[in-house]
């Protein structure tokens, strides 16, 4: 029988000495990473508009957003023709419409 504290007791924590320094070099390794910077193509579509150039339209689910235009200029929304909302730019430079009919095409002017 071997004692308390022998030569079993220190292989063990030999054993959970290194387990402990794998744990840690693991953790600290996957909380220093940093992905590599991947070049990100232009898409060919798309252009690169400069801030205040003009007025964008984005879409969405029954709403519509315009930003990137100048605050207190009135936009009207139609859709064949028929206004069907008006509102003015917002101090952020954008206009939310919404309750908008999905699946239609509309006109945004300003």
């Amino acid at each position: 029988m071997e004692p308390v504290g022998g030569a079993g007791g220190v292989e063990m924590r030999r054993i959970w000495t290194a387990l402990a320094v794998v744990l840690v070099a693991a953790t600290t390794a996957s909380c220093s990473f940093v992905p590599p910077s991947v070049p990100v193509r232009p898409d060919p579509t798309t252009t690169t508009v400069p801030a205040r150039a003009g007025y964008q339209v984005l879409g969405g689910i029954e709403q519509l957003y315009v930003v990137n235009g100048l605050e207190g200029d009135a936009v009207t929304v139609s859709l064949d023709g028929t206004v069907v909302a008006s509102g003015s730019i917002d101090r952020l430079g954008s206009l939310a419409v919404r309750e908008l009919e999905q699946g239609r095409t509309y006109s945004v002017a300003k």
